[in-house]
């Protein structure tokens, strides 16, 4: 009584084609800094210049607004696209580099903490 349905469930998983995931290369830069801490989809903590293999789909990419190198302040300008945001979503289909642009603070608008 149950034999035939669950044969059929059976045989129906397994017609089904499994879609292998896919993985592109994302090139992560900064200009005209490097080491700039930066995360994709809140992971771990990932640094300038980077590369890796990301899957396919929507991934948000987050760099801090203020950067210190050295003696020198740093904000976050835009990126490669114009984007003024320092987070975006990018749509992975393809390898894809992005750029997170960064302009010097004058030090006499230096911020104070």
């Amino acid at each position: 009584m149950w034999t035939f349905p669950l044969i059929s469930w059976l045989l129906s998983l397994l017609s089904t084609p499994i879609q292998p995931r896919r993985y592109y290369t994302l090139y992560v830069e900064s200009d005209p800094i490097e080491s700039v801490p930066f995360t994709i989809d809140d992971s771990e903590v990932l640094y300038t210049p980077w590369s890796g293999l990301v899957e396919e789909g929507e991934h948000i990419i987050t760099f801090i607004d203020l950067v210190e190198a050295d003696t020198t302040t740093y904000i976050f300008a835009r990126w490669e696209n114009l984007y003024t945001e320092p987070q975006r979503v990018i749509n992975i289909n393809s390898d894809k580099r992005v750029i997170a642009y960064f302009v010097e603070v004058p030090v006499e608008f230096s911020f104070a903490y």
